[in-house]
């Protein structure tokens, strides 16, 4: 059985919601997948160390700061 990393099992849960909610699928099904994503990647920012609220608010308020640069 090939080993697949956090951070690749990661994104490929949040590839399979993205396309569960275009196909309209089930959505305890949709929240299941995207609550593994979730925490996988709560997991992957507790392993490198960093406060996964702290993050949360430094990359959106990167996001907004780029966003707004743009607009």
């Amino acid at each position: 059985m090939a080993q697949v990393s956090k951070l690749d099992a990661a994104e490929r849960l949040i590839v399979s919601g993205i396309n569960m909610v275009e196909r309209g699928d089930d959505p305890i099904a949709i929240h299941v997948v995207a609550a593994s994503a979730l925490n996988m990647l709560r997991e992957l920012i507790q392993e490198k160390g960093d406060d996964y609220t702290a993050w949360v608010l430094r990359e959106g308020l990167h996001l907004l700061a780029t966003a707004r640069l743009r607009a």
